[in-house]
């Protein structure tokens, strides 16, 4: 019905009520978070409302049939902002206009969920703050004829050459956000009279180390100042990512303007000093690489293409977070392995960088590790994860997931093996019953190799599971979770061959074969048989434990043999 909602509900009255919205519903996902997270999110989630090339635009609208002037709509066009390549494999869209975009609220919901793993809360406990101070002495005056200054032209750059003053930041901060106080003369000089103001007819831009940029330009007309020294400070939210130190590089100009009907005029604006504070976070080479589904168009504007390489240089723990990516996610650790996005090839991981985890979002995911130790989480969808060499950390999620171990897959963990989930393994494990039927207890760790020095598989809080067998496919024995196992016997065999996950079945082998196309596969990959398509029951012929985590010890110290 009409009177169910309006269309004239906008600006920041309309906007408000809709950030804090979805600000609930992040924080309904994970009661974690601190202010600055909920902050951080919002920016990394946004999206571009517009094409990221858009220029100008304006509304015309009109008031009892007269045409009203034109309303700009967007003054500059989107920029980049925070060159640390840590999202969408490089820096952040920004607009004066926008902000960082549009809110996300699914994005920014599935980021949340994800969000505690990448370490603690950000508050204001742990918010890291610098300052620095410098005299700048520099004044200016317009040049230009005191006219009409389209407001295009005054949001889009300087209307004359700027003046420029650089300062040196000391301390190392990966920012958040950035304060800077200037004390100021603004004088407007008309009929041989000044008149002091408040920044009239004055634009700024504050430069970061790394090139990233704020402009702004303050209005004409101006207000008359109460003194002639002033005080003013500006708040800057793009330069979120950027490291503080490094040379910083203030720009200012100013432009006459009319003022209040004189037709003559001069504006002149000195500088006296500046003071700069920065808010963020302390360095650290813990990096989390971010991706959501804006990668593709990133990628395509012209000089990003080094997006689709992921290249970490300083060591340290790393993620890639792919939770808000919605479509089906391939995703290889391995260096020199590509990732793809809905079946497009999305970024390829630099052969010499080190990634140790990563987590997906909402589609059928397919994740793998490398040689290290991995911590790999599916989330959402049906995912086939496989931890490859070192001793992994699996979570699957909601979906019916397929785990699979092979041969050196190390000590590994799933944290999540329920039902609808099935374990594959390169050898076959003992002790299944004639029914195929195999019941595990409490903390249960399958001992792939026979000894507990070997490659296991520790099934964490569970009071206890049942397996059923499945017999071989695509050369690995496949076991089911089954919660009630003489109920489900029969029909968990008749739905093996339409698993929902099989339907990734072949894709793992083909991320972790080498580029030779021998059917061999790197060092650094998950070793994988052949696939055998066939459904069989084969004689299990290899040893299966049980060990109690808590206990540390062997469950009864029983062997269970077939």
């Amino acid at each position: 019905m009409p009177a169910d909602y309006t269309g004239s509900f906008g600006g920041t009255s309309g906007a408000t009520p809709i950030v804090a919205g979805v600000t609930a519903l992040m924080l309904d996902a994970n009661d974690g978070l601190g202010w600055r997270d909920v902050r951080n999110i919002l920016a990394a989630s946004a999206k571009m409302p517009i094409a990221y090339d858009t220029g100008p635009v304006f509304l015309i609208d009109s008031t009892n049939g007269e045409t009203d002037p034109p309303s700009s709509m967007n003054e500059r066009q989107f920029g980049l902002a925070g060159h640390a390549a840590t999202w969408n494999g490089g820096a952040m869209h920004y607009s004066t206009d926008y902000g960082y975009g549009a809110v996300d609220a699914y994005s920014a919901v599935r980021m949340a969920e994800v969000w505690s793993l990448f370490g603690p809360a950000k508050v204001s406990d742990n918010e890291v703050h610098a300052s620095v101070a410098a005299t700048v002495g520099l004044t200016m005056a317009g040049t230009n004829a005191p006219v009409d200054i389209d407001w295009y032209d005054r949001q889009h750059d300087f209307i004359n050459a700027p003046l420029s003053f650089q300062f040196e930041v000391g301390d190392s901060i990966n920012l958040e956000h950035v304060d800077l106080a200037i004390d100021f003369t603004d004088v407007m000089q008309a009929a041989g009279k000044d008149y002091f103001v408040d920044l009239a007819g004055v634009q700024f831009k504050l430069i970061a180390p790394d090139g990233t940029e704020s402009f702004t330009s303050l209005g004409e007309g101006g207000y008359q100042a109460s003194s002639k020294d002033n005080h003013f400070q500006f708040g800057f939210s793009n330069f979120h990512g950027v490291d503080s130190k490094g040379t910083w590089t203030l720009q200012f100009s100013v432009y006459n303007e009319l003022f209040f009907g004189f037709s003559e005029t001069l504006n002149k604006l000195t500088i006296h000093s500046l003071k700069m504070d920065m808010y963020g976070s302390a360095p650290t080479s813990d990096n989390v690489y971010t991706y959501t589904d804006e990668f593709f168009k990133m990628a395509a504007i012209p000089g990003e293409d080094d997006r689709r390489t992921l290249t970490d240089t300083n060591g340290g723990t790393d993620w890639i977070n792919a939770a808000a990516v919605s479509k089906d996610v391939t995703l290889s650790l391995v260096g020199g392995q590509t990732t793809s996005f809905g079946g497009k090839a999305a970024f390829t991981i630099d052969r010499d960088t080190v990634i140790e985890n990563a987590v997906t979002g909402d589609g059928n995911d397919v994740l793998i590790g490398n040689r290290y130790n991995n911590a790999l989480y599916g989330m959402r969808g049906n995912d086939v994860l496989n931890g490859g060499m070192g001793n992994d950390t699996l979570f699957g999620g909601s979906g019916s997931d397929r785990f699979i171990f092979d041969p050196r897959s190390g000590k590994d963990t799933i944290l999540d093996w329920s039902r609808g989930d099935i374990i594959e393994t390169s050898k076959a494990l003992k002790g299944v019953g004639s029914d195929g039927i195999l019941t595990v207890g409490a903390n249960a760790t399958l001992l792939l190799d026979g000894t507990a020095n070997g490659n296991t598989v520790l099934l964490t809080d569970k009071s206890g599971a049942t397996l059923q067998s499945l017999g071989q496919k695509d050369g690995y024995y496949w076991y089911a979770y089954v919660a009630d196992a003489a109920a489900n016997a029969g029909k968990v065999v008749q739905e093996f061959a339409s698993h929902p996950a099989a339907t990734a079945a072949g894709t793992v082998d083909q991320i972790v074969a080498a580029s030779s196309g021998s059917g061999a596969v790197n060092d650094d990959a998950a070793v994988l048989g052949a696939h055998d398509a066939s459904v069989s029951i084969h004689a299990l012929d290899t040893g299966f434990y049980l060990y109690d985590s808590m206990a540390g010890s062997m469950s009864g110290g029983v062997q269970l043999f077939a």
